[in-house]
């Protein structure tokens, strides 16, 4: 099994919540003695033979949340990005792929990628898998799924779709419409990105006889102005 990460600033002082999260989870600490020895490090994690899941720089920026979704992905678990009262919002894995589906068909505009409405579910797997790879993991953020807290079932899907210009994507079964579940979990989701990626702008296209998505966008844009673009189309 690969390293979880490798941290490679000998000098900085590692705070004690950090080693202990790292002792708790088994994950070990290495120290690269110097740049050259880091560069090393960073060369051996390309190509076919990776020799670690991350290699950090350490700051005190990163915090225990975010070593905990590192974690996950090292270990191809799902990572939860937040949680409120009601929710939890996490990564979409392949045990949830029949709810997801069943929301892809029945909202086939949610996401931007077309292509994924009437797969077969053995083809849809298969594109999920590559989509955990290259989203979660490699680009840091993609579509989620929105669960209720206390049971698990999974309600809708919300997340930054595409990479140039991503944008916010939602949409909940509709027995979940009309109860704030939507804008509760686009918060949460919208609030990791800010965190955690370096996304300048998020867009959101709302079709103007949508008038409950056109007003969950303009809420999300009066929480979030310097970041969210709303574009109301025809």
């Amino acid at each position: 099994m690969h390293k979880a990460m490798i941290i490679i600033e000998k000098e900085e002082k590692i705070p004690a919540p950090v080693i202990g999260w790292a002792e708790s989870h088994s994950v070990p600490i290495e120290f690269c003695p110097d740049d050259t020895d880091a560069d090393n490090a960073d060369s051996n994690n390309t190509g076919s033979g990776f020799k670690y899941d991350y290699v950090i720089t350490y700051s005190s920026d990163i915090t225990l949340e975010y070593l905990e979704i590192m974690y996950c992905h090292s270990h191809d678990l799902s990572a939860v990005i937040g949680t409120s009262s009601r929710l939890v919002i996490r990564e979409i894995s392949p045990e949830d792929l029949d709810s997801y589906k069943e929301l892809i068909d029945t909202f086939p505009d949610a996401v931007s990628d077309s292509t994924l409405t009437g797969l077969s579910m053995d083809e849809f797997r298969e594109r999920h898998l590559a989509y955990i790879k290259y989203s979660y993991h490699f680009l840091g953020y993609g579509i989620y799924g929105i669960f209720l807290k206390d049971d698990n079932k999974m309600i809708g899907i919300a997340g930054a779709d595409g990479t140039d210009a991503p944008t916010l994507s939602y949409a909940l079964f509709k027995e979940f419409q009309g109860k704030g579940y939507a804008f509760e979990a686009c918060r949460i989701i919208i609030d990791y990105l800010q965190k955690y990626t370096g996304i300048p702008h998020i867009g959101i296209d709302v079709k103007k006889d949508n008038s409950a998505s056109e007003k969950l966008a303009k809420k999300l844009e009066c929480e979030f102005p310097e970041l969210i673009e709303l574009n109301i189309t025809e």
